[in-house]
C-alpha cells in the first residue's frame, strides 16, 4: 500500500510501490459564490441524496483519516486516504467507473468539493496484490468541519458513505500569528510527479509573510541541494547517491523553497539560487523575481544526475564548504547597491554535509560598511543525527544567524525570527 508519512511534522512524500493513486481532479472543480468549491460530479450522481440516507457501504474499503498537524508548508493539513484492493478494482473495468468524493462542510455552512476517478490507462502498471487508493491532502484553517465522503461504482449504482467531524486546533503561542490571513478555509492538493509532489505547485495560494524593513532589502536565498552522504543507502560509499536519495532531499528542502520563495518584502529584490555544494557548480537562478519559475527551477533539477560525480570535484571534495563560502559572499558582492543604503541578506538553507577532508579555510569577513546579514536554515532530519556540520563552520567569521531545523514547529520559530530581524534593518 502506499503511505504518506509525516516529516518534521509534515508532509514526506514517498514513491507509490506496485499501486495506483487517484489523486484530486482540481480542473473539474469551481468557486462557488459562497466561497467554497463546487465540483459538478457531486451533482450527477445525486450526492445529497446519500447525505439524507445516511451511512452505507456496499463495497469493500478501507478509510483512513489523519489527524490535522502541522505540515512542513506551515499550513495545518489533514490526509483522507481511501483504498480498495487491486483485485476489486479490476473487478470494475471501465474509464472513471470507480469515483470516490469528499465534501468539506465549514462552520461557516461553506462548501468544499472535490472528487477522484483513476486513469484508466495506468491500470496496466498494477500488481495483482496492491491497493488502489484515493488520495488527498487538505491543508485547512482552524475551525470544526463536516466530512462527507463516498465510493461509487457508477455503472451498477452501488456506493459506500461515511459522515466524520474534522476539528482543527489554532496553534499554541505561534509565532506568525497572521502568516494565515487571506488563505481559504479548505484547499485540496494531490500532485503527481516526483519534484511536484514536494513543491506543490498547483497550490497557488500563498503565506502571508510581508517584510517591512526601514532599508530596501536585497534578499538572495541560496539552496544547497546536494544529497548528505548519510542520506545514502546504508553501506554504500560517502559519495554514491542514488535517485531515490536525491527525491528524499528535495523532500525536506523544496517545501521551505516555496515558503521562501513567499517572503514579501515592502522595499527591495528577492532572488534565488540553487548550487550543489558536491560538484561545485550552480544548478539553477533567478533574479528580482515576484514569484518563482517553478518550470524552470524543475528543468533544472530533473538535469541533477545524483549516481554521477565527476573525477574533478572528487579530487576537490575537501574545497566544498570552500564553494559554499564564496557564494555566499559572491551574492553579497554581486548588488551594486550595496553601497547605496540597501541592506543585504542571504538566507542559506541546506542540509547538514560532511565534507570529509574539508581544507581549512582562510579568515573571511563581511565587506566594509554593508548592512549585511546571513541566516543558515539548517536541517537536521532524523537520518542525520550526530552528524557533524562543515557548512555551518565555513560561515565562521560571517556572523551568520544559524538555525537548526527539525519540525515544522522549529521551522515556523526559525521564518519569524527571520522575519523580525530583516524588518528591523
Amino acid at each position: 500500500m502506499h503511505r504518506r508519512g509525516w516529516l518534521f511534522s509534515g508532509i514526506l512524500v514517498s514513491a507509490i510501490f506496485g499501486s495506483l493513486l487517484a489523486v484530486p481532479l482540481i480542473a473539474q472543480q469551481l468557486p462557488s459564490r459562497s466561497g467554497g468549491i463546487v465540483d459538478s460530479t457531486f451533482a450527477e450522481v445525486h450526492f445529497d441524496r446519500w447525505i439524507t440516507e445516511g451511512p452505507t457501504k456496499q463495497l469493500p474499503w478501507n478509510l483512513e483519516i489523519d489527524s490535522p498537524r502541522l505540515s512542513s508548508y506551515q499550513r495545518i493539513a489533514a490526509q483522507v486516504r481511501l483504498n480498495i484492493s487491486s483485485r476489486e478494482f479490476l473487478r470494475r473495468p471501465g474509464a472513471g467507473r470507480l469515483k470516490a468524493f469528499v465534501q468539506i462542510t465549514s462552520q461557516q455552512g461553506r462548501v468544499f468539493q472535490s472528487h477522484l476517478s483513476l486513469d484508466p490507462d495506468k491500470q496496466k502498471n498494477l500488481a495483482p496484490d496492491s491497493e488502489v487508493q484515493f488520495y488527498w491532502g487538505i491543508f485547512l484553517l482552524p475551525g470544526e468541519y463536516r466530512l462527507d465522503i463516498a465510493l461509487a461504482d457508477t455503472t451498477t449504482g452501488e456506493h459506500n458513505f461515511v459522515q466524520r467531524t474534522l476539528r482543527v486546533k489554532p496553534l499554541k503561542q505561534d509565532p506568525l500569528p497572521g502568516a494565515w490571513n487571506g488563505l481559504p478555509e479548505v484547499e485540496f492538493f494531490g500532485t503527481e510527479g516526483d519534484f511536484e509532489k514536494a513543491y506543490l505547485p498547483d497550490v497557488e495560494t500563498a503565506l502571508n509573510l510581508g517584510i517591512a524593513a526601514a532599508h530596501p532589502v536585497d534578499l538572495h536565498i541560496l539552496v544547497n541541494v546536494a544529497v548528505p552522504e548519510r542520506a545514502s543507502v546504508f553501506g554504500l560509499s560517502p559519495v554514491s547517491t542514488s535517485n531515490a536519495d536525491f527525491m528524499r532531499s528535495l523532500g525536506d528542502l523544496l517545501p521551505l523553497v516555496k515558503i521562501l520563495g513567499q517572503l514579501h518584502l515592502a522595499r527591495g529584490t528577492s532572488g534565488i539560487e540553487l548550487i550543489d555544494a558536491t560538484r561545485h557548480r550552480v544548478v539553477y537562478a533567478q533574479n528580482d523575481f515576484q514569484t518563482v519559475d517553478w518550470h524552470g527551477m524543475k528543468t533544472a533539477l530533473g538535469a541533477v544526475n545524483p549516481n554521477i560525480i565527476d573525477v574533478k570535484s572528487l579530487q576537490q571534495r575537501g574545497l566544498s564548504a570552500a564553494f559554499v563560502r564564496d557564494r555566499v559572499l559572491a551574492l553579497l558582492h554581486s548588488s551594486a547597491a550595496a553601497s547605496a543604503g540597501r541592506a543585504q541578506v542571504v538566507i542559506l538553507l541546506s542540509h547538514e554535509m560532511d565534507f570529509s577532508r574539508s581544507a581549512k579555510l582562510p579568515p573571511v569577513t563581511l565587506p566594509a560598511n554593508c548592512n549585511c546579514r546571513i541566516f543558515y536554515l539548517r536541517l537536521r532530519p532524523v537520518y542525520l543525527l550526530g552528524y557533524r556540520d562543515d557548512i555551518g563552520k565555513s560561515l565562521n567569521g560571517l556572523d551568520p544567524r544559524i538555525f537548526s531545523v527539525n519540525s515544522s514547529k522549529s521551522a515556523r520559530k526559525a521564518l519569524a525570527a527571520i522575519i523580525a530581524e530583516i524588518s528591523r534593518m
